[in-house]
């Protein structure tokens, strides 16, 4: 099976090679690049979809054009014409999820897309809709448009993990958009499927229909529309459809006639049979993880053609070498820095949330022996209900996840794991780069730092000029160390020492734990920055990790113009943004509920530790991000140093992101195959 994270990595991948080749269109021999990148959209938008179905049960409801979905919805929560409107319905072309919210009073539209930030980069965002730019863009005319969510008040799931999808309608023409109604079909856990009076026995129709129930099998929910319109409430269509579909008997509330009645005892009526019959065909388990799986795997095979068709382009390009060039051998070596920090961090966390798995799973066996046991027949008649399956299960594993009943472990062992970084970091008896690249004297048998001496002065000056803000920067600046790379890698430590303190402080004042203390910290005179602890604190493990015994005034200086630089590249409040559950811990729980095939002990352990590891790596892509953002500054600045080499940085890293990837979906493909011929399995 592909994982959650493969697909979030793929789309991340996606999205540099469209930032990268954007830059390089202006180039007559290199814009078909972009052009072959922007082809690309089309897949990013079905792993979108894709990795809905990770974070939400997913019922699409289906069937042909004018067949009454959007009337179905819109009257199922009881919404006014204002996004839902039936008679607009037939122009649109991408999917909309309809999901309830908690805390809002009315309905929300929200366009998910990706589109360039102020940087110029491609990334995701989020933007809410007035009702004319929803009826504009639901045409699907906007390629960077992945799907439309429309949020609507608590009313009949009250669960946000729960999203009806809502698809235009099936048409006999073959294009690309059917073949994105197939894909948002088959990443979907349930359907309902809709059709009237006059369709049922249409051929298109009846094609479709099969497809839908060969698909979902017993997890269908028939709808007959405009039942209002029918002197008998449509019953008898009802009784055609149910001998028709072979429905057994004790099946027939299977199938449920919907109007939009004057009547109000009437729409009550159908919406509590439409209720009943979500809850038991709809809300059960299915296999769609390893169906959506096969289906990704055909995509993957597209995604590579137009990644080939890119690298092939850029390989051809005979308007310049792709040569090892020195600001390229410099990146390298931030690059190599940075993985060795982050594999540090990561045996950390592995070390710590080790033995938060084991906290968790001990309160989770005691919170399933307190569990009231459902009733062997009822959950073999009916299986769970909304409640069991959902909302009693989440609140077990979320209260399995805490310590003293208010606590996260997580957060408590993220800390511990940064801790440890730190400690690792803050010891005079550990050689690192900035260690190399610094003047010192021994005095008294202490070694002291030589704020004039002319390696200290070049080390600092090219640190600065690196992290520099390169729109007020000097463009003409150069670097002055014998050892540029050993800079680099100096910066990667830096980096790290500022992201580990920064980041466990947070954890530690949303925990009450005690703050970090460099063991240089008493070495800073108190009055230091006017008590500004982080500062302070920087300036003593910076001691600690340029094996510094003291730190004079001088000394001081230098270092917080190497603090400042790191703010400039980086702003602190991105850093001290960290709580890792807490109020999003029902969204990161709920994700990882749709991987429970059973509402038992060993389901629940295998979820509480599948939350573990999403965390894990939720924490390991904030040091991406944070390192990556240092890094994008330094390209900046070095490209600024290599005048015209723009083209050849993008360039280039636009064949190294293409290269990753192709190697990234080589590896599912193979794994794909082994699986496959028995020969190998993996578990998401």
């Amino acid at each position: 099976m592909i994982s959650i994270i493969e697909i979030q990595n793929i789309t991340e991948h996606c999205m540099k090679i469209l930032s990268y080749t954007d830059y390089l269109r202006s180039d007559e021999n290199t814009k078909d690049a972009y052009t072959y990148a922007e082809g690309i959209f089309g897949f990013i938008r079905k792993l979108f979809i894709s990795s809905m179905m990770y974070n939400k049960k997913l019922i699409c409801v289906s069937g042909l054009q004018g067949a009454g979905k959007t009337t179905l919805m819109r009257n199922f929560y009881n919404l006014d014409n204002k996004f839902l409107d039936p008679t607009r319905g037939r122009g649109e072309r991408i999917p909309v999820l309809i999901t309830e919210k908690k805390d809002i009073a009315t309905p929300k539209m929200y366009a998910i897309k990706i589109d360039k930030n102020s940087n110029g980069e491609y990334c995701q965002s989020n933007v809410e809709l007035s009702a004319d730019e929803y009826h504009s863009v639901s045409r699907g005319e906007d390629s960077k448009i992945m799907y439309l969510e429309l949020f609507v008040p608590y009313s009949h799931t009250y669960n946000e993990g729960i999203s009806f999808m809502l698809l235009p309608g099936f048409e006999k023409k073959n294009d690309y958009w059917n073949n994105l109604i197939e894909f948002s079909v088959n990443s979907s856990d349930a359907a309902v499927f809709v059709f009237n009076e006059t369709s049922f026995s249409n051929a298109d129709n009846e094609n479709y229909l099969k497809r839908i129930e060969d698909k979902f099998g017993k997890n269908l929910v028939y709808v007959i529309s405009g039942s209002d319109g029918s002197p008998d409430d449509n019953a008898e269509v009802k009784k055609t459809c149910i001998e028709t579909l072979k429905i057994s008997m004790n099946e027939s509330d299977r199938v449920v006639c919907v109007g939009s009645y004057t009547d109000e005892k009437k729409n009550k009526t159908w919406i509590e049979n439409f209720k009943d019959a979500l809850e038991k065909y709809v809300y059960r388990e299915t296999q769609q993880f390893k169906k959506n799986s096969e289906y990704l795997y055909k995509e993957i095979r597209n995604i590579k053609d137009s990644l080939y068709a890119i690298l092939s382009i850029l390989n051809n390009d005979s308007s310049f070498e792709m040569k090892e060039y020195h600001e390229h051998a410099m990146l390298k070596a931030f690059d190599k820095a940075v993985e060795k920090k982050k594999k540090e961090f990561e045996e950390n966390l592995n070390d710590e949330f080790e033995i938060a798995k084991g906290e968790s799973g001990k309160m989770l066996e005691q919170l399933f022996t307190e569990r009231p046991k459902l009733k062997n027949l009822k959950r073999t008649i009916f299986g769970s209900n909304v409640k069991e399956q959902f909302t009693e299960t989440r609140e077990i594993i979320e209260k399995s996840l805490k310590y003293n009943g208010d606590c996260y472990l997580p957060n408590k062992h993220l800390g511990l794991a940064l801790k440890r970084s730190l400690n690792a970091l803050d010891r005079l008896e550990n050689k690192t780069q900035m260690s190399r690249l610094i003047d010192t004297k021994k005095e008294n048998g202490k070694t002291l730092l030589l704020t004039d001496g002319e390696n200290t002065q070049a080390m600092v000056g090219d640190v600065c000029n690196l992290l520099a803000d390169n729109g007020q920067n000097n463009n003409n600046f150069t670097l002055r160390s014998t050892n540029p790379k050993k800079v680099l890698g100096a910066v990667a430590e830096m980096g790290t020492y500022f992201y580990s303190l920064e980041t466990y402080n947070g954890v530690a004042e949303n925990l009450g734990l005690s703050y970090y203390e460099p063991s240089q910290t008493e070495l800073v005179p108190d009055n230091v920055f006017n008590g500004a602890k982080s500062s302070k604190k920087f300036v003593a493990g910076m001691a600690g990790i340029m094996g510094i015994d003291l730190i004079g005034d001088g000394s001081i200086n230098l270092v917080t113009k190497i603090a400042s630089s790191l703010k400039v590249a980086v702003p602190v409040a991105t850093v001290s943004a960290i709580a890792m559950v807490g109020a999003g811990a029902v969204t990161v729980i709920m994700k990882d509920l749709n991987r429970m095939q059973r509402d038992d002990f060993s389901s629940a352990r295998l979820t509480v530790n599948g939350i573990y590891d999403d965390l894990k790596e939720n924490a390991l892509k904030k040091f991406d991000t944070f390192m990556e953002a240092i890094r994008d500054r330094i390209e900046d600045n070095l490209t600024e140093l290599g005048g015209d080499g723009k083209k050849i940085i993008y360039a280039y890293n636009a064949k190294d992101e293409v290269k990753f990837t192709l190697h990234l979906l080589d590896e599912i493909i193979e794994r794909y195959k082994d699986n496959v011929h028995g020969m190998g399995s993996i578990f998401s």
